[in-house]
């Protein structure tokens, strides 16, 4: 699992832009990872697949970041510039 969070990290800082991936397994859970570059002090949605369990965001430092979780997404206000991931498991992924 830890290869798959390294690569996501270096498709979000390559592309400058949000990267997804979900792992599914079989058990029916998935894990879902999204990785976002952000500004400083300018607030971001980040829109949820599923409902979330176990969910953490983190800068790509590791870091955490704190976040409040509202239809469906996550609201976060950045205090760094960087990239943001947020890690999940979901049973729904619709």
């Amino acid at each position: 699992m830890g290869q798959l969070l390294l690569a996501v990290l270096l498709m979000a800082a390559i592309a400058q832009s949000p990267v997804a991936s979900i792992a599914i397994y079989p058990s029916g859970y998935a894990h879902v990872a999204i990785c976002e570059p952000v500004t400083a002090s300018y607030p971001v949605n980040i829109s949820l697949i599923g409902r979330p369990e176990g969910l953490t965001v983190i800068y790509s430092n590791g870091s955490p970041v704190p976040y409040t979780v509202s239809n469906g997404s996550v609201l976060l206000t950045p205090d760094a510039n960087g990239t943001v991931c947020v890690n999940y498991y979901t049973f729904s992924i619709m």
